[in-house]
């Protein structure tokens, strides 16, 4: 089992073992970014062996300084926004968890406001890219000034997931008891680590000084300006905070912590999450990027071929010792079909590239399957057409099972970090409320169909086994007033239908002049024609 030591300890920034995981970050960062060279042709990786070809690059040596030729194609970022966007393609709806009308309208209208302040949707669209790449992404809210740098309020923000080492209870490597955040930087020429320590009910500011990469003597928190105002907080009497030497000490009174860690996959013997990029994602990353640069070269070969002309046609100048063509052999003469085969020609390579191309597409496919992606996300012709939803879903079900249980990890943080935000806004904002648990509603992970959802909606409806409420939210997607609204005008169009159905029976005379008035008038049809006592016409 990993052993994690406390960060609390820490004489060295980052430790061996830690720096070692921030390595394979900055591995997973590039192949990410389509920096796919510095990690396939450095020395130290030895991935790809490096070729000069500035002669066969011409205009393309520019592409790179070292005029090394190098292609990828970035499968990698496609598989992580794949997993984004499905995930978080269509925002999730957050609820509130309550008993009775009413009681829980503060908090709903609190809720919707924080996610639309803060971007919700797009933070988590990020945060699950970071998650797929690096293995998982970090979360911290805090009270301060927000975006528009007037208005104070709840901020949820991604973090980068180096700074984040989490405090483990040391016969439990899944119970995290806390977490450390930790920022190296440089001021005035001296190197400083500022660290924020989140326990339950507690944060812990720090401030030291750092040789290389040895952490030093800690020092006052308003040695850099940045961080005095955490000092000032603590010495203007604020009941919430107090000094411990150096160390100043926020005191919640919020049973969890303002910090979240979000895993991608994890095992029973790891805290961390697991990256998508695995060393088999990788090696045939690896070797779709050499194939297509291969490629690359030989078709860059055929750019300028040589000429080959029959022997005798060029002659030497004696004084210049260069060659040439005397112009009238140059001139349009006829040969014979023996003679032809000899004639100028380019000298090319029918290099036969299908099996190199058969090769990519075998790497790639065995990538998508290593991710769990099924080949028929991607809507290419090759891998056949869906005729229906429902059979994309079923052609999908691989990669509809890995979104799930992404999913299952943001559900479990997103009604943490939201009971939270509730707790902050509910202390520090303008309405005064106790947080409330959250329910999320994820939607479906694919595009509806919605005339198949409309003609599911509507046998549903006439078996009675679902009401007109939830059949209305389900395939327009509204709810509160907005649903509410659209029931007033379906109402108002059934009954305008329902009188000028009526109005054809009063014709007949089959329904009484006085009923039809009253219905006119705006009285409960059902009522009027269970009173009413209409005429029968004889025949």
């Amino acid at each position: 089992m990993v052993k994690y030591a406390d960060p609390r300890e820490w004489t060295e920034y980052p430790p061996e073992n830690v720096r070692t995981r921030h390595e394979e970050y900055e591995t997973y960062r590039n192949l990410l970014m389509g920096r796919h060279k510095d990690v396939f042709c450095n020395n130290t990786k030895n991935i790809h062996h490096k070729r000069s070809e500035t002669a066969l690059m011409h205009d393309a040596a520019a592409l790179y300084d070292d005029g090394d030729l190098y292609v990828s194609a970035n499968y990698c970022k496609m598989a992580s926004q794949i997993f984004a966007n499905i995930l978080f393609g269509t925002p999730p709806k957050y609820r509130i968890e309550a008993e009775g009308a009413g009681i829980d309208a503060i908090q709903q209208q609190r809720i919707d406001q924080i996610a639309i302040d803060n971007m919700l949707s797009v933070t988590n669209h990020q945060q699950e890219v970071e998650a797929s790449h690096l293995g998982g992404a970090v979360y911290r809210l805090r009270w301060g000034k927000m975006n528009n740098w007037r208005t104070d309020g709840v901020i949820i923000e991604a973090l980068p997931v180096d700074v984040y080492e989490p405090i483990l209870s040391p016969d439990n490597i899944k119970d995290n008891q806390g977490g450390v955040l930790s920022f190296p930087f440089e001021y005035n020429g001296a190197n400083y680590l500022y660290r924020e320590i989140y326990e339950p009910g507690k944060i812990s500011y720090m401030l030291n000084e750092m040789m290389g990469n040895s952490i030093g003597a800690q020092i006052p928190l308003e040695s850099v300006p940045f961080y005095a105002h955490i000092t000032d907080a603590a010495k203007a009497g604020n009941d919430n905070y107090h000094m411990d030497g150096n160390t100043v000490i926020f005191e919640t009174d919020y049973p969890g912590m303002f910090i979240e860690y979000v895993p991608n996959w994890t095992k029973p013997d790891l805290y961390f999450g697991i990256s998508d990029y695995s060393p088999d994602v990788i090696s045939n990353q690896c070797a779709i990027n050499a194939i297509k640069t291969g490629i690359l070269r030989v078709c860059l070969k055929h750019m300028d071929p040589k000429l080959a002309l029959p022997e005798g046609l060029m002659t030497q100048d004696p004084m210049t010792g260069k060659w040439y063509i005397q112009k009238e052999d140059m001139e349009a003469i006829e040969v014979p079909d023996a003679v032809a085969s000899a004639l100028p020609r380019y000298v090319t390579w029918d290099a036969k590239l299908d099996a190199a191309q058969l090769n990519i597409d075998a790497c790639f496919e065995a990538m998508m399957m290593s991710m769990q992606i099924s080949p028929a996300v991607f809507g290419w012709e090759k891998y056949g057409q869906a005729d229906s939803a429902a059979a994309l879903k079923l052609r999908m079900t691989l990669t509809l099972w890995m979104v799930s249980q992404k999913r299952t990890y943001f559900d479990a943080a997103l009604k943490n970090i939201l009971y939270a935000a509730q707790y902050l806004d509910g202390r520090y904002g303008a309405a005064k409320y106790e947080p409330m648990e959250v329910s999320i509603t994820w939607p479906d992970p694919l595009p509806v169909d919605e005339s198949t959802e409309a003609s599911a909606l509507k046998t549903m409806l006439g078996s009675k086994l679902i009401s007109v409420e939830t059949a209305v939210s389900r395939i327009q997607g509204i709810e509160g007033e907005a649903l509410e609204n659209e029931l007033n005008l379906i109402a108002k169009d059934n009954r305008a239908q329902q009188i000028v159905e009526l109005g054809q029976l009063a014709a007949y005379q089959a329904i009484s002049p006085d009923a039809m008035l009253r219905i006119y008038r705006g009285e409960n049809i059902e009522d009027v024609l269970r009173s009413a006592k209409a005429p029968i016409a004889e025949n």
